[in-house]
């Protein structure tokens, strides 16, 4: 799978992703506030495998998740990792929810939000999701910003796994349609 922006490329993981993958999910401040925090070049080996096993088993099949390297396009460089699928926790039927981590030294330059409204328009054009939504924890001012920019609105906090969570989401109502550069 590829999506394409104007300075990114979105794309399955590939094997030889596992390096600049564990230079992302290795930075602690990358991972303060998701689940996984900082991995260690064993789990995120087994993280990558994983995902390219899945993407093998459900190749042509609608999927229940789309985990992507996030790539500079410019340099070819993998900056991070996006994927949208099903929640894990109950959901309504056609409502998906999303993630993502973007290395440190590509904060602030609006990286994440392109990839987020591409990843947006693939949910509700190809996925025909009914809603979309995202979560991060208060203190992940960034994040929230991220997906208020791209067009979400904010819903409330609630407690997640015994945690603070602000969440953020759009319906496909909502949804302006804008062109896309490319999609497959």
């Amino acid at each position: 799978m590829r999506l394409v922006t104007h300075r990114l490329i979105l794309r399955s993981f590939e094997e030889s992703d596992g390096e600049p993958l564990h230079e992302v999910r290795s930075d602690p401040e990358v991972g303060r506030y998701s689940n996984y925090h900082s991995n260690t070049e064993e789990e995120t080996r087994g993280w990558l495998a994983e995902t390219l096993e899945y993407d093998r088993a459900h190749c042509g099949d609608p999927a229940r998740a789309y985990n992507l390297a996030i790539i500079l396009k410019a340099e070819g460089r993998l900056i991070g990792w996006i994927g949208i699928g099903r929640p894990s926790r109950p959901a309504l039927p056609g409502e998906l929810d999303f993630g993502y981590a973007l290395s440190r030294r590509d904060w602030g330059q609006g990286y994440m939000t392109e990839a987020v409204q591409a990843l947006l328009a693939f949910g509700f054009r190809t996925l025909h999701a009914q809603r979309i939504f995202a979560e991060c924890q208060p203190p992940n001012v960034a994040s929230a910003r991220v997906m208020e920019k791209a067009g979400m609105r904010y819903e409330g906090c609630f407690l997640v796994d015994g945690v603070e969570h602000l969440r953020y989401a759009l319906h496909s109502s909502e949804w302006p349609n804008p062109p896309a550069e490319s999609s497959k």
